[in-house]
């Protein structure tokens, strides 16, 4: 089979595998609110189901392929990633929000092929909408993209970003604080999501978890966004575990990119999709 084809076939098995868990996911939404002595069992118990019932209907297809999520996987594994296709999987994204009723929540995908990203898919619970794309297919299907009026960063731009911040990022971001409306969803995905369609003007990543990380990288790309790693990039991907990786990282439009390379003094590469993922993607 070429390789277009498997492909091909994966990305609408990974859209079907999300879409049958859509009804599961907003029926066990707010569990703990309904039943405040639950100790998060129930939600537990979703986070579970979702993983198992999404991997399940992936390996009917794909047996040889590596699966990975947070829910499945032993916390102290460290797992490899050494065949041709990966999926990373992120079965609630805002666990708090989804236990406490706030709907900023998501579920993601993301399918890896030779350790780079080149699918990721996220059910946007607050949106009711599936997002999803690769570097070279872009944002497809149910996910229109914003088109900002003015590449201006300003008080009026939005920015995505993770609460508590370290002593050193704060002082570093200092001057961003007073300039722009910075947002923390309480989810990482949709934080990453909403710059890839043109909702927030930028985000940041610091010190995240690998299928958070994946998700910004895989989406900001697909819709066009400048990503940049403060530091090396982590790609391509040969191992995966529970732990945060070593990893920083900012994505938006060109003039909040080149706003943050100026408080970090780096270079801004103008590239959007690195040469290094050409002959994996193309």
């Amino acid at each position: 089979m070429k390789a277009s084809n498997k492909l091909k076939y994966r990305i609408n098995a990974g859209r079907v595998a999300i879409k049958k868990q859509i009804e599961f996911f907003h029926k066990h939404f707010a569990h703990n609110q309904q039943d405040p002595f639950d100790g998060g069992g129930c939600i537990a118990f979703a986070d579970f189901a979702i993983s198992e019932k999404i991997f399940a209907e992936l390996r009917k297809s794909f047996v040889d392929d590596i699966y990975f999520s947070e829910e499945s996987n032993s916390i102290d594994e460290l797992f490899e990633l050494n065949a041709p296709y990966s999926w990373i999987l992120n079965s609630i994204d805002g666990k708090k929000n989804y236990a406490s009723g706030i709907p900023a929540c998501a579920i993601s995908l993301i399918l890896l092929r030779e350790g780079y990203p080149i699918y990721t898919y996220v059910y946007d619970m607050l949106r009711q909408k599936i997002i999803e794309g690769g570097p070279k297919k872009g944002l497809i299907g149910n996910s229109p993209r914003r088109i900002p009026k003015f590449n201006i960063l300003g008080e009026n731009s939005r920015i995505g970003i993770e609460f508590p911040l370290s002593e050193e990022v704060s002082k570093k971001l200092q001057p961003l604080f007073t300039k722009c409306q910075l947002l923390d969803m309480g989810s990482s995905v949709l934080n990453s999501t909403y710059v890839a369609t043109g909702i927030f003007d930028g985000c940041f990543g610091f010190d995240v978890k690998a299928w958070n990380l994946l998700v910004a990288y895989s989406l900001c790309l697909s819709g066009g966004i400048e990503f940049h790693f403060i530091g090396d990039s982590v790609f391509p991907l040969k191992q995966i575990n529970f732990e945060k990786l070593n990893v920083k990282y900012f994505a938006g439009t060109s003039a909040f990119c080149s706003y943050v390379a100026g408080l970090y003094k780096i270079p801004i590469r103008n590239k959007i999709i690195p040469a290094s993922l050409d002959g994996i993607i193309g």
